[in-house]
């Protein structure tokens, strides 16, 4: 990215850390896509063993209204295609200007599997620790029921 460019900073590590999750998964990779699907585009598609997975890159930017609102998306989504899929929430700790700790990667994913009980989501909705997945394309993923690597996922 050029020293000038108009990327506002939250957006460029939000878009570093799709890269980094792109590259970590490469060797898995079918297929990788940013396009609208309905009325919302997800922050990364990836087709991983014939799955479409549909990623979030949760930065902690967000408060849990807007996370409710995302997966009311998808469940809005499922309702209107019956299309099978995955949701990965990446999570990552969330540090303040001055790099002090307002919520750890842990903390927010317990947060977020947190909404998918408050809306009873299936186990296709999972989280995964974003620093883990990037080191580690096998690191685990969890729903509220179990867990799985991105290349153990099987759709129903």
């Amino acid at each position: 990215m050029l020293k000038d460019s108009p990327v506002p900073k939250g957006n460029f590590e939000h878009l570093t850390s799709c890269a980094d999750l792109f590259t970590s998964l490469f060797p898995l990779l079918e297929g990788w896509e940013w396009e609208l699907q309905g009325k919302f585009r997800p922050d990364r598609i990836a087709y991983i063993k014939g799955n479409k997975i549909y990623f979030e890159i949760d930065r902690g930017t967000e408060d849990y209204g807007r996370i409710e609102e995302k997966l009311q998306r998808y469940i809005d989504y499922y309702r209107e295609t019956r299309e099978t899929y995955f949701v990965v929430f990446t999570v990552q700790d969330y540090l303040d200007p001055f790099g002090k700790m307002r919520t750890s990667a842990k903390e927010r994913g317990r947060r977020i599997i947190d909404c998918f009980d408050a809306k009873n989501l299936p186990g296709n909705f999972m989280v995964g620790m974003h620093d883990q997945l990037v080191r580690d394309p096998d690191s685990y993923v969890v729903s509220r029921f179990d867990k799985h690597t991105l290349g153990s996922l099987k759709a129903n």
